[in-house]
């Protein structure tokens, strides 16, 4: 499993890579790259949809404060 979610990471950063530099992708496109790698990435890895939701806030509340810190320097 772990293999195939490997696989997955490099197919989807040389599909961003061929979008950015052929269509000028812009940040949209990519997020919904990111988004639909890490949907196939929690498909592959067995988990259920609670987990794979659980582990995703987690992630999130681990990045808000360099978030907010970024966002108030920003202004």
């Amino acid at each position: 499993r772990q293999g195939l979610i490997l696989i997955i990471m490099i197919l989807t950063l040389c599909v961003i890579t061929w979008g950015v530099a052929n269509y000028d992708w812009d940040i949209t496109n990519l997020a919904v790259s990111f988004f639909v790698m890490g949907i196939l990435s929690a498909i592959v890895s067995g988990t259920g949809l609670n987990q794979n939701c659980e582990i995703f806030v987690s992630g999130c509340r681990k990045m808000m404060k360099g978030a907010l810190i970024i966002g108030i320097a920003a202004t």
